[in-house]
């Protein structure tokens, strides 16, 4: 009998079967909480920009939560750069479903609403964006826990964010209680292993344009799969002569799916067995749902379209005369 896996979940944003880089966790305590809460943490790759000795210097709890983090299997990093990562020795053939950066801080300069200080927050972010965005994986988010009040809110995260062609898919009100055994660090200064007074602040979710087009929802929940999306007609796709079972529709102009999971992707699978949708089927544990349907849409668009290409050339070396064809390339 084939084991089942089950999926958790921690406040409706990461799951035990997303893979999770964490950006400069400070003492590792929202590492500790998030593998805590999966029971393992198998998925997570926790760093922090300090040294190991500094790191255990500048934080008491450090020591406890990197142990507690090696029993879960976490993987731990030392001396990662946010603005520097995806050349990171261990990092840079990486992907992930999520990249979380919480309260980025350049570091206490001066005043938090000084110009040049607002700059070198703005900076750090922006460095941050261009490196994480090619550390996604398909449909993966960028999580940026920030303060939104003043002068916080200077800093304009949306910007930046589409700086590196990121855009804003969510908005979601930060709770620490949401996270058993997270606490906030300054991180900077005398006052190192002090927490900061959180105030207002979300958490800011961000995507590739690719990753807009649909919402993804969690695996383990069975109820109805719905994706709707335009497919051209013959000749690359025929939908005409198969004939689909109740909970499956298909039209001529549109690919609609309807049903439960298990269902669904098996009747997907059997009648366009050719495009490797078993494959991410068997992805299930790292991607939603929603994600592989999509994925596989894409694929199929691009399949399309290089056949397309492939046949118009065709007919060019067929019927076209050699100056006429050399004329039209």
């Amino acid at each position: 009998m084939e084991e089942t896996m089950t999926i958790k979940w921690v406040s409706d944003h990461y799951s035990s079967s997303h893979s999770i880089l964490l950006v400069g966790d400070g003492d590792f305590s929202f590492s500790l909480s998030l593998a805590s809460s999966f029971g393992s943490g198998s998925n997570i790759v926790a760093t922090s920009l300090d040294s190991l000795e500094a790191l255990l210097e500048k934080y008491s709890k450090a020591h406890s939560n990197l142990e507690k983090l090696k029993e879960l299997e976490a993987i731990i990093l030392h001396g990662v750069d946010a603005t520097k990562m995806k050349l990171h020795t261990d990092l840079k053939m990486r992907k992930f479903d999520r990249i979380v950066f919480n309260f980025p801080h350049a570091g206490f300069k001066g005043k938090e609403d000084e110009v040049h200080l607002i700059n070198l927050h703005r900076s750090l972010v922006l460095g941050f964006f261009k490196n994480s965005r090619q550390m996604l994986r398909p449909y993966g988010e960028i999580h940026v826990s920030h303060k939104t009040g003043e002068p916080y809110n200077k800093w304009n995260l949306e910007e930046l964010a589409m700086k590196s062609s990121l855009f804003l898919t969510g908005l979601v009100r930060f709770d620490i209680k949401d996270y058993p055994g997270y606490n906030n660090k300054r991180g900077d200064g005398k006052n190192c292993d002090e927490p900061f007074h959180l105030g207002e602040c979300h958490i800011f979710k961000f995507r590739s344009h690719l990753g807009n087009l649909l919402k993804p929802f969690r695996v383990q929940q069975p109820p109805l799969v719905e994706f709707h999306t335009s497919v051209p007609s013959p000749p690359y796709v025929e939908f005409h002569n198969f004939v689909p079972p109740p909970n499956v529709f298909c039209t001529s102009h549109n690919f609609n799916v309807h049903g439960t999971a298990p269902r669904v992707f098996s009747h997907v699978n059997n009648f366009l067995p050719n495009l490797g949708f078993r494959d991410l089927i068997n992805e299930r544990h790292e991607r939603s749902m929603s994600e592989m349907v999509l994925g596989y849409i894409e694929e199929l668009r691009n399949k399309r379209q290089r056949q397309s290409y492939e046949r118009e050339m065709h007919q060019r070396m067929l019927y076209w005369p050699p100056t006429q064809l050399y004329a039209n390339l």
